[in-house]
């Protein structure tokens, strides 16, 4: 009785600390971005609506609302719509190329969203750039997602890992793949390039 007893608090125990984690995960990678999208914005209203859509979030973050019944195709022309703006606020130009018909399971649209959102984030926070790429697209392993910018780039040795990229490799970690960060040319950019893998069947294991 002893042994169970003990196992069923570490097994609370560690229940507790994975959600504290997504929570902590969520606000960083999603509640940041947006907030600063409102930050930049030059107008009122948008700035107002931004902050609405904040608040909408992050009540998703603590009814933990991440299973919604998205389509790769439909995750992804949310985020153009959102992403656009929040560049736009900025004067930064957006590239963005669709390449795959793949479908995204629930589960992971979550983190896929989350991914993006903060690779944009940290290219509008700190690489001083004028365009930002994105790109979805399949390969021989799997999807890929790609993120470039024409910014002042960072050599990845050396550079300072902060929460944001942590975060980010978490979660490509939990759908089985893996995250690069480079400097270098894509999608007619020269700057930073953070690229995700992940196999298809992997997302849906």
């Amino acid at each position: 009785m002893l042994d169970h007893a003990i196992a069923s608090r570490l097994a609370y125990e560690q229940g507790v600390a994975k959600e504290r984690q997504r929570i902590t995960s969520d606000m960083h990678d999603n509640i940041g971005v947006q907030l600063l999208g409102a930050l930049h914005s030059r107008d009122t209203a948008r700035k107002d609506e931004l902050i609405r859509d904040t608040l909408a979030d992050l009540r998703e973050i603590i009814n933990n609302s991440a299973g919604e019944q998205l389509t790769l195709a439909e995750l992804m022309a949310d985020l153009r719509v959102e992403i656009a703006d929040l560049l736009s606020s900025a004067d930064i130009g957006l590239v963005w190329q669709m390449d795959t018909q793949a479908e995204l399971p629930p589960q992971s649209v979550a983190a896929m969203r989350s991914i993006l959102r903060e690779a944009v984030g940290n290219a509008l926070r700190h690489a001083e750039a004028s365009n930002i790429g994105i790109r979805v697209s399949n390969a021989a392993d799997g999807l890929v997602l790609l993120v470039a910018d024409d910014g002042k780039g960072f050599d990845p040795e050396t550079a300072r890992t902060g929460n944001g990229l942590r975060n980010m490799r978490s979660r490509a970690t939990a759908l089985h793949g893996t995250m690069t960060v480079a400097r270098g040319a894509a999608m007619g950019l020269r700057g930073t390039i953070i690229e995700v893998r992940f196999p298809l069947e992997g997302i849906t294991a």
